[in-house]
């Protein structure tokens, strides 16, 4: 009896092993796209500033830009640029939100429960005001509990040694770059758009697309960063499956 108890103790841990998904390796993927989307964001702003220049040349006589060639210019590498940052940013939220999925249904397989049901890792970016901290839960609870399990293939205490706080800076300034484009919308709807330039310039639709670009950089810098810092804890987590099953099981 106890040996065919062993054999099907051994069986689901092998089923276990197989249902955890090797993640770790499209935290690289991520850092290319963040890196492709910092490049691309770079060159958004430069495009976006000799636009404005163009513009304001046009409209005010000055400067060698004062033709409507030069801004038609501009404005259509501008329009490029765009649509390249769209497609790049697109693919990478994609990316980013099937590598959360995976690691959060990760930490359920192994038998470590979650605050939240699996499934949110993805829905919850969807739901209209939970995606408004919901996601930045979940995110910190793949940080946390990858750290827990990776305790139960060392005799090391490492829980608490990951620092999850630069992911709400990530997240304050995501939710702050959110805004511009409504600031933009409001901006394109209003019938003071040529006196707004003349103003200030926050109303200036290519000095808020300025701003939220820069902050969307160092956004980006940041979870850089933290996934670099992240990877080797994941990548420890899936190497060592059947000691932490085993452990987490215990």
């Amino acid at each position: 009896m106890k040996k065919i108890k062993k054999v099907k103790e051994n069986d689901i841990l092998e089923d276990v092993a197989h249902s955890i998904k090797m993640n770790h390796h499209r935290i690289k993927g991520i850092q290319i796209f963040i890196a492709i989307l910092l490049v691309i964001s770079f060159t958004r702003i430069l495009a976006a500033y000799w636009v404005h220049n163009a513009y304001s040349s046009l409209i005010y006589s000055t400067s060698y830009y004062n033709d409507e060639t030069s801004y038609e210019a501009f404005l259509g590498f501008y329009t490029i640029i765009n649509f390249f940052f769209f497609m790049a940013h697109f693919s990478f939220i994609i990316f980013f939100i099937v590598w959360l999925s995976r690691s959060y249904n990760n930490i359920n397989r192994f038998g470590l429960k979650t605050r939240f049901a699996p499934s949110l890792a993805i829905f919850s970016w969807f739901i209209p005001f939970v995606n408004f901290i919901l996601p930045l839960h979940i995110i910190k609870e793949v940080f946390t509990k990858n750290e827990v399990l990776l305790q139960f293939a060392t005799e090391k205490k490492i829980t608490g040694n990951f620092d999850v706080r630069p992911i709400n800076y990530w997240w304050i300034l995501l939710l702050i770059v959110s805004i511009f484009p409504i600031f933009q919308f409001l901006v394109i709807s209003s019938n003071v758009y040529i006196n707004a330039i003349n103003l200030t310039g926050l109303l200036d639709i290519y000095t808020l697309g300025i701003m939220g670009d820069v902050i969307f950089i160092v956004a980006n810098i940041i979870l850089f960063y933290m996934l670099k810092n992240f990877k080797p804890i994941e990548q420890k987590v899936f190497e060592n499956t059947h000691v932490i099953y085993e452990g987490v099981k215990q």
